[in-house]
């Protein structure tokens, strides 16, 4: 219940945050998430290691304050990806790639320092997931949706660089998701949360 608590508070920031337009943007996200589950109890999948999968999707971002010398901006941000997590694993004779699919809500504020043309900056918030499926797609192919919960939520932690070229404006940036619920339900006999670390590239428009 705790978990949940800091969960919802953390995703409800951008909602009671001054509510003053200085400027918004859209952007197309792409990168790869390189993704594993921690196991907290039962053994399926055994032995879990990272794996290499992608993320793609669309955001918003808008900036709500800024300091009068604007060496410092405030942004919240929104976006909804398709994000691939999951591991890979061996488990007795039964191994390959346990690939989980979500679309993906990050609801996130961002501390950007001297905006210009090369502006530094982080972010933290929270992430809500919809599971669309989970599989484990080499081997012994198994469809493992039915014992799986569709709800994911966890916290989001990370860090970038805004570029400016000609009149365009790109993001570079690295987020680490670290998944708060147990997606495993009561007929799985295992119950596990997800760590995803993510590079993405977004390009704003």
């Amino acid at each position: 219940m705790k978990k949940v608590f800091v969960f919802f508070l953390l995703l409800s920031i951008p909602v009671i945050s001054p509510a003053q337009s200085l400027g918004g943007d859209h952007k197309f996200i792409g990168g790869i998430s390189l993704s594993n589950i921690r196991l907290e109890s039962g053994y399926y999948p055994e032995n879990p290691k990272v794996n290499t999968r992608f993320v793609v999707g669309i955001g918003f971002e808008q900036c709500f304050w800024r300091n009068t010398l604007e060496e410092v901006k405030v942004i919240w941000e929104m976006d909804v990806l398709y994000l691939q997590k999951g591991c890979r694993a061996e488990t007795g004779d039964i191994r390959g790639n346990f690939n989980l699919d979500e679309i993906s809500v990050p609801m996130l504020l961002k501390l950007k320092f001297v905006p210009g043309k090369i502006s530094p900056f982080i972010l933290a918030g929270g992430e809500a997931a919809y599971v669309l499926s989970y599989k484990n797609t080499e081997g012994n192919k198994l469809d493992l949706k039915e014992f799986t919960n569709s709800f994911d939520y966890g916290l989001v932690l990370g860090g970038g660089l805004f570029l400016m070229i000609d009149t365009f404006g790109f993001n570079i940036e690295a987020r680490y998701h670290y998944g708060l619920a147990d997606l495993g339900n009561e007929s799985s006999g295992s119950h596990f949360e997800t760590s995803t670390f993510v590079i993405a590239a977004g390009i704003l428009f």
